[in-house]
């Protein structure tokens, strides 16, 4: 979510604690999801990044997904999402960008979004369940903004030997972003949207495919932002409309498997058929 979003605000420490409790008993019965710190670069924090990492039963390897939370923090979307992929053969391992910042919200000078998720990917590559060179990124709203700026031919690409094999983003604003991205990228999006904008995105994914991006657009006709997040009815926040979409949410997690899967499972996979609609 952007700016100032406080619904259903979790505190790090709260969840890192009930994560923990949830943690200690699956693992007992078998190593499925944990917490882990992830080292951060120098350059960015002095504290390390905390993680929610899942991964599917038996000893791998597996692809996975670094996942990137929104202005509400790291939460349960987040982690929603982190046991929906270990259900589909995924690693995923979920980053918390704002608690080593000491902030709350986008209120600060950096969420730390796009070089946090470097920092995942080079955490999963060291790992011996993980198929290093089959990593994926995955955000929603300010996380799907820096998903599809950590696939963009700009700075990342040539500061990092490590590469994401796609990008999925849910939302983002899609303003001042090219779109030039490097590798297949997803983008899903609500027409009636007033937060983050669905022509700016169809502007960016037509300029971009143009020019030979390997870029999806999909948008719902009825959703808003926050299409995915379960509500009982429509509400407001800071002037902008959410409202959950069921029908939209039941389609987008069907996109995102099926592009996981071409993009993740099959070796030397060929990039995403450019389109939008």
């Amino acid at each position: 979510m952007p700016r100032a979003m406080t619904r259903e605000r979790i505190s790090a420490t709260a969840l890192a604690l009930s994560l923990a409790a949830a943690t200690t008993a699956t693992v007992t019965a078998a190593p499925s999801a944990a917490l882990v710190q992830v080292a951060p670069h120098a350059f960015e924090s002095k504290q390390p990044l905390l993680g929610y990492l899942t991964r599917p039963y038996g000893k791998g390897p597996f692809p996975a997904v670094v996942l990137l939370h929104g202005c509400a923090g790291f939460g349960p979307r987040e982690t929603h999402w982190a046991d929906q992929l270990r259900s589909w053969g995924y690693v995923a391992l979920t980053i918390d960008s704002f608690t080593p910042r000491n902030m709350a919200d986008c209120n600060g000078p950096t969420s730390g979004d796009e070089v946090d998720a470097f920092s995942a990917l080079q955490y999963l590559t060291t790992k011996p369940f993980v198929i290093p060179d089959r990593v994926a990124v995955l955000g929603s709203s300010l996380g799907g903004v820096a998903a599809v700026g950590d696939v963009e031919r700009n700075l990342w690409q040539q500061m990092y030997h490590v590469k994401f094999r796609g990008a999925v983003a849910f939302y983002p604003t899609c303003t001042g972003d090219s779109g030039m991205v490097s590798v297949p990228t997803l983008i899903l999006i609500g027409e009636k949207d007033d937060w983050a904008w669905a022509h700016a995105c169809r502007e960016m994914v037509e300029d971009a495919t143009k020019k030979g991006a390997p870029i999806k657009l999909v948008v719902y006709p009825n959703a808003t932002h926050d299409f995915d997040v379960p509500a009982t009815g429509p509400y407001q926040i800071l002037g902008h409309h959410m409202a959950y979409d069921p029908e939209a949410t039941q389609d987008a997690e069907k996109q995102v498997r099926n592009f996981l899967r071409d993009v993740l499972n099959r070796p030397g996979s060929p990039a995403a058929t450019p389109s939008a609609r």
